[in-house]
């Protein structure tokens, strides 16, 4: 578990993702944490990654939430640090739009990256849309948003 982080100028938990399918647990996610009390955060629910340049400026610390399809078990989390290569398991690039990966790098470029980003990425089973998010992906939403709550605390 990450330890509680020093809540500066501003941090952000961003929850990317879309309503198909496990695809929107970075949006549940950030949904939820905005109901709890006592947390030192600004949030967003982003369509797409390169949404958080317009709001990393003195930005201090950066969560992002996504979905991902890497090959493991569904429900399992994978925690990051930038930069790190696994990163290439969320949102790839396409002709359209950046993933995490190279908005991260774009703002690591116009010198606006904050100095502290942990990206988790939550293994997911599908896409679908108009289908249900399965247990074991809400029991590690449930999870991660304890986590966070706990890292993001202004106690």
């Amino acid at each position: 578990m990450t330890a509680q982080r020093s809540i500066t100028s501003c941090s952000i938990v961003a929850g990317i993702g879309s309503w198909q399918g496990e695809d929107q647990v970075g949006w549940r996610i950030v949904r939820h944490l905005k109901t709890l009390p006592g947390l030192c955060i600004k949030s967003l629910a982003l369509k797409e990654p390169t949404e958080l340049i317009s709001h990393l400026d003195h930005c201090q610390s950066l969560i992002v939430v996504d979905a991902c399809l890497s090959g493991n078990s569904p429900g399992t989390v994978i925690e990051m640090s930038w930069p790190d290569q696994r990163l290439k398991l969320l949102r790839a690039d396409t002709s359209h739009n950046f993933g995490v990966n190279s908005t991260l790098q774009l703002a690591q470029n116009l010198e606006i990256l904050p100095k502290q980003i942990t990206i988790y990425g939550i293994e997911v089973e599908h896409f679908d849309y108009g289908r249900e998010i399965g247990p074991a992906v809400e029991l590690a939403m449930k999870s991660l948003v304890h986590q966070i709550a706990q890292e993001v605390s202004c106690a």
